[in-house]
């Protein structure tokens, strides 16, 4: 671990085994790192999340030693104290040399050709967020309580070109937008030596919690100033407008809209020229399932299931559910993640049930939808976890099947299949996207 002082703060780079090269470098409070044993990350995770991982748990055990250092003295109303961060304080930045690193390439490569197996990306993506909302989080006052940071949910993953293995890739990320104890979180992908050529980008929301009541409680504020700061926040605000508006009209809550009723009604009873073009597949004979067992080795920085974990399962199964139904020679790849709201924490020694099914389709693109169901095995409990959202085309010319609903359930996420396309469509042309056609 080296460190140096830079504008009252420090960078941290760390260097990791198992063969990579990978950098990682974060802005953060300085805090002492004695005595601290290093950290031991399961080797199930990336060498990406690995890294980023070591310094977050070595940060953990010193908040954890705070913790038990006030208990001793009954301290249970500690003040609270709030600073004010510029966004470049929270940003966190880690290389992903693909091109550079053949062990790491293999690490990720998938059994497509020349291929991303994006499922460990989205691992990562996960980890770089909640090192980012840490980083900013810590206001580095040993007389505060520690804050507790769960991901509320991952508001947008939008790929907006080929993913490459053969160069060197970089992955950042920072604070944009903040409430009052929420974060908004903005992460990208890009060429590391045409940083301007933007390979993915992701937005999560994060929120902070006391460590000691879990109550909600205030994050530090967000000092704007350049152009680009402000330019992300209005995308922040933009965000959290659009989670609002979608959850007032979701289906859940509000009937379907005319037009969208008489599309559904036309698709189930007409026979149309398109259908005589495109073959007709019903709903259910899309589904495929799957099952796991969680094991510690997948367990998070705090003793629960890593969400990048379950949201690369959802991921490898949609994708196993879309070379089944687009057919393996179409060469099927992710074009978006949609919201994904984390309901609740998924313990160590749950059975975890993954039904993905495809709910709409245009000529190249399918919607995939992942549920999960969990059942705690220790207290003999089962509860829905999450919905995913996935977005998948084809790089070939041959029509997909069109998805015809059977039940009303089949219906309502068929329109709530086609809303979600439309905007991902949407949300990848504002990026300057290269792979817009493959949305029609």
């Amino acid at each position: 671990l080296s460190s140096t002082t830079r504008r009252g703060s420090r960078i941290f780079s760390h260097y990791v085994g198992r063969g990579s090269s990978c950098c990682l470098s974060v802005r953060s409070a300085p805090f002492c790192t004695q005595n601290i044993e290093e950290p031991v990350i399961s080797s199930s995770r990336t060498d990406t999340t690995a890294q980023l991982w070591k310094h977050r748990v070595k940060k953990d055990l010193l908040d954890e030693a705070k913790l038990k250092s006030m208990a001793k003295i009954n301290d249970k109303n500690s003040p609270s104290f709030l600073v004010t961060k510029s966004p470049s304080d929270s940003h966190v930045s880690i290389d992903l040399s693909f091109g550079s690193t053949p062990t790491l390439r293999e690490q990720y490569r998938s059994w497509q050709k020349n291929k991303v197996r994006l499922g460990k990306v989205l691992e990562d993506l996960d980890a770089l967020a909640g090192n980012i909302a840490h980083t900013h989080a810590d206001d580095n006052n040993p007389q505060t309580r520690p804050l507790q940071i769960v991901t509320a949910c991952v508001d947008r993953v939008d790929v907006l070109r080929p993913f490459p293995l053969d160069i060197d890739l970089n992955m950042h990320g920072n604070v944009s937008y903040v409430g009052t104890s929420s974060m908004h979180i903005a992460v990208e992908v890009v060429e590391k030596a045409k940083p301007e050529n933007r390979i993915l980008t992701s937005s999560f929301l994060m929120v902070a919690r006391d460590a000691s009541t879990g109550k909600s409680t205030p994050v530090n504020h967000l000092d704007i100033q350049t152009d680009r700061e402000k330019a992300e926040w209005i995308l922040g605000e933009e965000a959290k407008a659009i989670r609002k508006k979608e959850r007032a009209i979701s289906l859940a809550h509000s009937p379907p809209t005319p037009d969208e009723l008489k599309s559904l009604h036309e698709s189930h009873f007409a026979k149309t020229k398109v259908e005589q073009t495109r073959p007709v597949i019903h709903t259910k004979d899309t589904s495929m399932s799957s099952v796991t067992v969680t094991q510690p080795q997948e367990k998070n920085t705090k003793d629960k299931i890593f969400g990048g974990y379950l949201m690369r399962k959802a991921y490898e199964l949609s994708m196993a559910t879309a070379l089944k139904f687009c057919g393996p020679k179409t060469n099927p790849f992710l074009l978006a993640v949609d919201e994904i709201s984390f309901h609740r924490p998924v313990a160590v020694g749950s059975l975890i049930y993954f039904d993905a099914t495809v709910v709409y389709t245009t000529e190249r693109a399918c919607q995939m939808k992942v549920e999960t169901l969990v059942h705690d095995l220790v207290n003999d409990t089962k509860h829905t976890s999450n919905s995913f959202y996935f977005t998948f085309a084809t790089d070939c010319d041959e029509k997909l099947p069109i998805i015809k609903p059977v039940t009303y359930c089949d219906a309502m996420d068929y329109i709530d299949g086609q809303r979600r396309l439309e905007n991902s469509l949407q949300a990848a042309k504002n990026q300057g996207t290269t792979l817009e056609h493959h949305y029609h």
